[in-house]
């Protein structure tokens, strides 16, 4: 059986994700190796990480492309993170993550 639209959007979406999560990691771990950054770095940027760390998204996100509620809420949480490191310079972009969920959830919404 094809996979659809949504299907393949959605194996989109989750490899952003995962990417998202290894950059965030990434630069945190950058951060911390000197005092001085480390305490100028913002505690919602230290909290990104768990923020996007959501289990069944990283793993299974086109199981579940029939949930419409919590494709919803998958997306409204990446708007939000997405807005929040457009807050401040220098911080790992969720912009391709972003457009890439609403596009998700367009289709979705026929």
């Amino acid at each position: 059986m094809p996979a659809t639209d949504s299907e393949i959007l959605a194996v989109s979406v989750q490899r952003l994700l995962r990417m998202a999560l290894a950059e965030w990691y990434s630069w945190l771990a950058h951060k911390s190796t000197r005092r001085e950054d480390w305490r100028g770095v913002p505690v919602w940027c230290k909290q990104m990480p768990g923020r996007l760390d959501i289990p069944w998204a990283v793993h299974e996100l086109p199981k579940h492309v029939g949930n419409t509620q919590m494709m919803r809420v998958f997306g409204d949480l990446i708007e939000h993170a997405s807005m929040s490191c457009q807050s401040m310079e220098g911080v790992p972009s969720l912009e391709k993550l972003d457009s890439q969920t609403k596009l998700l959830l367009e289709v979705l919404d026929g």
